[in-house]
């Protein structure tokens, strides 16, 4: 994998594409592979999945509605398959659905198949196709913004940089590395116990000075996280754009960069990456080898020039390159209808990640200049 669009790598064993993944959903439907014979016996229709999961009460409804989404899918991709009308309800919807699944598989290796129940659906067949996100890390350093903040002739700057960070922290929802639970609070903690159990005392006063370091820049980075979560930044963006003078090539820059979150903030106001993150289609890993979660991928970090970067960056890698699948946003179709043609949208992605390039960008120029 790659720190941001161009910086360091980090590898990944085998990488399988997998589905979009994550804790916040904010779009009603949700989607699933098949699940064991034994799961339908217990009256749970696999395929399908709602935040509510409805019991099978709704059988005419629920076996009209996926045998036409069927025949829609059937006909556009070209696919032919015979209903057996012997197998019974759910089986018969299980049937389908798997074999349905192979055959597409075949067409095209990178489409899931899922079943759609939702406000408007009870079972809808659609395709998923993954983004793919180039095996790359997309880690935001918090330390320009911190320098920015220490200086009073920058305040526009930072207050613009704030509002950036505080849209990507809480309309995005990429995590921050001191948030508890986050991957890379884990990591950093991990990076500290390891210095304090360190029992070479030859390296003792580098030791005790490398976790002062850590200590201060744990509580900048609290700082940082305390000012994001104020939503007044986001509602001062558009004005912040607006009223922002550029000194210099390297402000100019900022501020198209800036200008581009802003307008992803307005043309998605409530699209979070992890929207289109579903756990559900990642193919199951046989190996034991992990998955390499969103939060892994996306995150606030504190900076790549302090002295432990080099640490938990190795320590990075230690962890991912065991990893064989990666958790990556998909985008569904819908088949409760015969489409036009093929159309998988990564627009708010797209321009997502592309931001995030910029800005990196942008703040490693800003911090040096």
């Amino acid at each position: 994998m790659v720190l941001t669009s161009k910086n360091r790598k980090v590898s990944a064993r085998s990488r399988q594409r997998s589905g979009s993944g994550g804790d916040s959903k904010k779009q009603a439907q949700t989607c699933a592979p098949a699940v064991a014979q034994s799961d339908l016996l217990n009256l749970k229709l696999a395929p399908i999945i709602s935040e509510e999961h409805p019991q099978l009460s709704k059988r005419r409804e629920i076996e009209k509605e996926f045998f036409t989404s069927l025949t829609y899918l059937c006909d556009f991709y070209g696919i032919s398959l015979v209903r057996n009308k012997s197998i019974s309800f759910p089986m018969n919807i299980l049937a389908a659905y798997e074999e349905l699944s192979a055959k597409l598989l075949d067409r095209n290796s990178n489409l899931r198949l899922a079943i759609i129940q939702d406000d408007t659906h009870v079972a809808t067949l659609a395709t998923a196709r993954p983004f793919d996100t180039n095996n790359t890390l997309y880690y935001i350093p918090c330390e320009p913004l911190y320098l920015f903040l220490e200086d009073n002739s920058r305040q526009p700057l930072a207050d613009l940089c704030l509002s950036i960070f505080t849209y990507l922290f809480q309309v995005v929802e990429i995590p921050h590395h001191r948030q508890w639970a986050s991957y890379l609070n884990q990591m950093y903690d991990m990076i500290e116990q390891w210095m304090i159990e360190e029992d070479q005392p030859e390296e003792a006063e580098y030791l005790e000075a490398e976790l002062k370091e850590l200590d201060e820049n744990a509580g900048r980075g609290e700082y940082i996280l305390q000012l994001i979560s104020d939503c007044s930044h986001v509602n001062s963006f558009e004005r912040r754009v607006a009223d922002f003078q550029a000194s210099g090539e390297v402000e100019a820059d900022f501020l198209l960069t800036a200008k581009k979150a802003l307008t992803l903030y307005l043309d998605f106001p409530n699209r979070s990456v992890m929207d289109a993150i579903h756990p559900e289609l990642i193919p199951e890993d046989d190996y034991g080898n992990g998955i390499v979660h969103a939060d892994k991928y996306m995150s606030f970090i504190w900076s790549f020039n302090d002295s432990v970067y080099d640490t938990l960056e190795d320590t990075i890698n230690c962890d991912l390159q065991e990893c064989s699948v990666i958790e990556e946003p998909f985008a569904m179709q819908f088949f409760d209808h015969i489409p036009d043609r093929e159309v998988h949208d990564f627009d708010f992605e797209n321009r997502l990640f592309s931001l995030i390039d910029d800005l990196v960008a942008n703040l490693r120029d800003l911090q040096f200049n």
